[in-house]
């Protein structure tokens, strides 16, 4: 971690630990994840794919960079976004009975799975900024 007129960067071991910190929190969640106590092993690993894709999509700044900050952070997170019509929380995908579950359904249960990791991870580095 950098600090320079007053703005946080990060680098590659920061982001590495902050990752290691999200996939820790999946299994720790506070009151407002705590939805992801009642996720199986499968729809934890989509979650963790959700974690690695905002990962490795901030790894490319590093090409450039050797450190970045929240507004780039905050750009690759976007990029990143899937429109809620996209999207299928628990709920709603537990409602629909298992063989009536085609793969659009599954697809857009997905898509809510990756968008839960990339919002965590991005809630993870947001905090660590703040807090810095």
């Amino acid at each position: 971690m950098k600090k320079l007129n007053g703005k946080v960067y990060l680098d590659k071991t920061d982001l590495s630990e902050l990752k290691k910190d999200s996939v820790y929190y999946l299994n720790h969640p506070s009151d407002e994840h705590e939805v992801l106590y009642m996720l199986d092993a499968d729809a934890m690993g989509v979650v963790i794919d959700g974690i690695t894709a905002l990962e490795n999509t901030l790894s490319w700044e590093f090409s450039t960079e050797s450190a970045i900050n929240l507004v780039t952070i905050e750009k690759c997170y976007k990029s990143l976004h899937i429109i809620s019509t996209q999207k299928m929380d628990l709920e709603e995908f537990e409602k629909i009975e298992k063989d009536k579950r085609n793969s659009y359904v599954i697809k857009r249960h997905e898509n809510w799975l990756k968008s839960t990791g990339y919002d965590i991870f991005f809630e993870k580095i947001v905090n660590f900024c703040q807090n810095n």
